[in-house]
């Protein structure tokens, strides 16, 4: 029987390869990862993969390939940017968890939270939290304030974000695991963001002034890609407003 240490990482994100892979290099856990069993993008990058890789389904008692969390016994569970819920029957039965934030808790909790940070100024950094019953609510392992630059876009921060969120995971991880760091409770209630919190950010009203710098953030905050989310309406028609720096 193995005495090495049980870690399972749930992610929808890329960015989860990366701590799964950090970890597996390490070749002292049994370490499996659980992925939507839609998500094209991971499934395609790991094809190749022998693994203990297994698909999320939301009814976890008619799919065969699950993880029987009850039984299993796991040390560890690591949500990195896992775009569902995780239910009582599965982080119930894990001794620890360590859940990925791109914000300042409490701060933001909820969606897009790097968003929202660049946009109020407020909130700006990361934060390692263990997974409870309410949304984004759980004690603090570790977190850092981060800051961006006057011109950074929501990408270009989120990529900074995750840089400095790897750099942190490779120190504070094992520590957390062994027991040489006590989680603590978030300081207040803080604030909660949904999908639709964005809505009165994104249209822009043709009567309104703005200050430049405000303006700037705004178009930097809602750019996505070659994309924008920003737009402002004239006579009845949508027209979106992408800003270059050059």
């Amino acid at each position: 029987m193995s005495n090495k240490k049980k870690i399972v990482i749930f992610t929808s994100d890329l960015f989860g390869l990366k701590i799964y892979n950090l970890i597996k290099r390490k070749k002292k856990y049994n370490i499996y990862l659980i992925i939507p069993n839609k998500n094209k993008t991971l499934i395609n990058h790991l094809k190749k993969s022998n693994n203990n890789i297994y698909s999320y389904y939301e009814d976890l008692d008619k799919k065969k390939n699950l993880i029987d969390f009850q039984n299993n016994n796991f040390d560890l569970l690591i949500s990195v940017y896992f775009n569902k819920i995780l239910k009582k029957n599965i982080y119930n039965f894990v001794k620890k968890t360590i859940n990925f934030h791109p914000s300042y808790l409490p701060l933001h909790k909820g969606c897009y939270p790097h968003v929202h940070s660049l946009l109020t100024g407020k909130g700006l950094g990361f934060t390692f939290h263990e997974i409870d019953q309410n949304i984004d609510s759980g004690n603090i392992w570790y977190q850092k304030k981060f800051l961006p630059t006057f011109l950074d876009d929501q990408i270009s921060f989120h990529n900074k974000l995750k840089k400095e969120m790897l750099k942190q995971f490779k120190i504070k991880f094992e520590l957390i695991l062994n027991d040489k760091i006590k989680s603590k409770p978030q300081n207040s209630k803080g604030n909660y963001n949904n999908l639709k919190s964005l809505q009165k950010i994104d249209k822009l009203d043709l009567n309104k002034k703005y200050k430049l710098k405000d303006l700037i953030l705004i178009l930097n905050a809602r750019k996505y890609k070659k994309n924008t989310f920003a737009y402002f309406q004239y006579k009845s028609k949508k027209y979106k407003l992408i800003m270059k720096i050059f």
